[in-house]
């Protein structure tokens, strides 16, 4: 049997526990190896952990730090462990303060009940149409998403970013190779609004 993916959970709403261990935990693919309520709580435990982890799962809102703070602390003292923020937050501010300092993903907590499965797919595991693995979303990407969304032309796109409209097609087929979709502007949709990247 393959050892589970170990997993540290940064929550502080025990219901939100809750769920998120009974969604991770459903198969044997997934392991909470250390769940904490905040991110002093974090960084005191992990530092005594005798076993690494493969990625944190951390909410935005928690007590004493902001989650964008731990965050921060988490890039620069363990550089090369992946982080995905799981959360209820709908601010597109917020979404972008993470990206700009590359967090790995951003799940939507609406999504619990496909959490197990997303976090197979992010992590290349299992039948999905979308199998890339943990990559940094890039801020140029979620503004080419979110003038997709918006169904504007090529010109207008080309416009708003201040690029020549020839280079719109191969800015989509970049964001496609990137994150292993069919080079259309409905994949890309599909898969911001499959996702709630958008």
């Amino acid at each position: 049997m393959k050892t589970p993916i170990k997993i540290a959970t940064i929550e502080d709403e025990f219901g939100w526990q809750y769920l998120i261990k009974r969604e991770v935990e459903k198969e044997n693919i997934f392991k909470i190896a250390l769940a904490t309520k905040c991110g002093d709580d974090f960084f005191e435990q992990y530092n005594h952990a005798q076993q690494p982890l493969d990625f944190v799962l951390l909410d935005i809102n928690l007590p004493c730090t902001p989650g964008i703070e731990v965050a921060k602390r988490i890039k620069k003292e363990y550089p090369n462990l992946p982080i995905i923020v799981f959360t209820s937050s709908k601010h597109r501010s917020d979404r972008m303060d993470f990206v700009s300092i590359e967090v790995n993903y951003y799940i939507s907590k609406a999504r619990i009940t496909k959490l197990h499965e997303d976090l197979k797919i992010i992590m290349g595991l299992g039948n999905s149409k979308y199998k890339h693995r943990l990559l940094p979303i890039p801020y140029n990407h979620y503004h080419f998403f979110e003038l997709i969304c918006a169904e504007k032309t090529s010109i207008e796109m080309a416009d708003i970013l201040n690029v020549n409209p020839k280079n719109i097609d191969y800015l989509q087929k970049t964001i496609c190779d990137y994150y292993h979709l069919n080079n259309s502007k409905l994949a890309l949709m599909d898969f911001a609004r499959s996702y709630d990247i958008m």
